[in-house]
């Protein structure tokens, strides 16, 4: 007896485990194998070909301010968020320590000078005198040591007056402060610690990379629609008018810069804008209207042409055919195919 029970349950494990292996296989594995699209009916549609670029809003004019020497920052005339007009003077630095050090290097300047010329006196006739070439040759050395000296005077004293005119720094565009360090004046600063970023925000664009595929499908002048991120429900116009003659290396290959400018936009959208925000560009590119088109994998070449192969009465049959313009992965077929015709793909 359990002899029988002991064979008749392993009977039943077995059972068991083959039907949970069919299920398994029927709910699970075969679920999850990829779809193989194998048939296709051919219809009518439109064929349009995209080109969609990331990228971000920069400003074409854009300068960060920074000092020529550091000191005691003794004026700050800006705050963030100030608009400045071109030329006007935001900072100042000390220009007592400096006019001091622009008079030390003019006495130096003076008494450099002044041995230059004694030692022209000295030795203005050495080379008629009856003297060796080798002290000739030693004398002349003098003379060009002190011309190399009375040079290198002129250039500290130079340096010096540079320095003194841009103790006041000035903005060479117009726009609006968008930070500053230190923010006060009264204080020491290094050539590091002090800069003031003006931003002109008139010269706000939609800079992005082209990869090097699809640059030459793009010209200057392309128009596109340009949707950022921070705006959901609103899109951009926009036009290219730079696409950069050098490449940029990056990781995934070679690209080329593009900017775009903001187009019919209002002054109060265009103040919401902000340096770094991303977003999309989008253009159009070929479209086909109306056209009898099939996925290209569909489509078979040979030394006879182009080929699909045609399903009907429950039979395929291979069909030549002839060919238009793909566009994204669809073929326009201009002859032998009609609307819905069923095409499949070749067993392999």
């Amino acid at each position: 007896m359990n002899r029988f029970f002991t064979k008749k349950t392993v009977i039943f494990i077995l059972i068991l485990l083959v039907l949970i292996s069919g299920i398994y296989y029927r709910f699970f594995l075969k679920n999850s194998e990829p779809e193989k699209i194998n048939a296709f009916k051919v219809e009518r549609k439109d064929l349009k070909q995209e080109f969609s670029f990331s990228g971000e809003i920069e400003a074409e004019e854009r300068v960060v301010i920074k000092p020529g020497v550091g000191g005691k920052l003794v004026w700050l005339g800006v705050q963030e968020g100030d608009f400045v007009k071109k030329g006007q003077a935001v900072a100042s630095f000390d220009k007592k320590t400096l006019q001091k050090n622009l008079d030390k290097y003019m006495n130096y300047y003076m008494k450099t000078r002044w041995n230059f010329e004694q030692v022209k006196d000295d030795y203005e006739d050495f080379e008629v005198w009856g003297i060796s070439d080798k002290e000739k040759d030693r004398i002349k050395r003098i003379v060009e040591k002190s011309q190399f000296d009375l040079d290198n005077s002129v250039l500290d004293l130079e340096i010096q007056k540079i320095a003194l005119d841009n103790a006041v720094l000035t903005t060479p565009i117009s726009g609006y402060v968008a930070s500053l360090s230190p923010k006060y004046a009264g204080v020491n600063v290094s050539l590091a610690d002090f800069a003031i970023e003006i931003v002109n925000p008139e010269t706000i664009v939609f800079a992005f990379y082209i990869d090097q595929e699809d640059v030459v499908k793009i010209s200057e002048g392309a128009a596109g629609e340009i949707s950022l991120d921070v705006f959901d429900d609103k899109v951009f116009e926009g036009r290219i008018y730079f696409i950069s003659l050098t490449p940029t290396q990056a990781e995934t290959g070679v690209t080329y810069l593009a900017k775009a400018r903001f187009e019919n936009i209002s002054p109060d959208l265009m103040k919401k804008l902000r340096m770094g925000m991303t977003g999309e560009i989008v253009f159009q590119g070929r479209r086909l209207d109306n056209v009898l088109a099939v996925p290209v994998a569909f489509v078979e070449s040979g030394e006879d042409g182009d080929f699909v192969y045609l399903l009907k009465d429950g039979k395929t049959q291979k069909v030549k055919i002839v060919l238009g313009e793909e566009i994204d992965g669809e073929v326009e077929i201009i002859s032998g195919l009609r609307e819905g015709d069923i095409v499949v793909l070749p067993e392999k």
